[in-house]
């Protein structure tokens, strides 16, 4: 004869979908019932484990891409906003006047009762009387690129290793 069953796990699954439907409504709708809980996660997980184990290296390989390629994504919004940021010093330290150091320019500003201008000047990276800084600008939007560029082809070879 045979061991005895676990009683933790049933012998037999309930059948899916044989739960009367609530409510009224037209037979499509019961698309929005709720899944079905897996009741033997844990030996599921084991046995795919134990199937990719030869595809170990893989499985990595295409981890550590996704890793990588959303972490590049992510950097992307940040670059572009300090690209952002050197336009908008650019616009203001254009407007200031040239014979003026970024401190007169702030203490200028505060005399007019423009407080809050004063403030916008002292956290930034100003220079009165330049205008947008296109060298470094360049500089961070072909950083920016490089990113977004690098964040893709990851991707696209975590696909390829996926699917190839």
């Amino acid at each position: 004869m045979s061991a005895p069953r676990n009683a933790a796990v049933p012998e037999r699954l309930p059948e899916a979908g044989t739960a009367a439907r609530r409510g009224g409504g037209p037979p499509w709708m019961g698309a929005a019932m709720p899944a079905e809980k897996s009741m033997t996660f844990g030996p599921s997980a084991g046995r795919l484990l134990a199937r990719l184990r030869p595809e170990r290296t893989l499985v990595l390989c295409v981890l550590g891409l996704a890793v990588i390629s959303v972490t590049l994504a992510v950097l992307g919004p940040k670059i572009l906003g300090h690209a952002t940021n050197i336009i908008f010093a650019g616009v203001i330290g254009k407007r200031l006047p040239p014979d003026l150091t970024r401190q007169q320019a702030v203490d200028a500003a505060r005399a007019r009762g423009e407080g809050k201008f004063a403030d916008l000047i002292t956290g930034m990276h100003v220079t009165p009387g330049a205008g947008i800084d296109f060298a470094a600008l360049g500089n961070v939007l072909l950083l920016a690129l490089a990113i977004y560029v690098g964040a893709n082809v990851l991707s696209w070879l975590q696909g390829y290793l996926l699917n190839g």
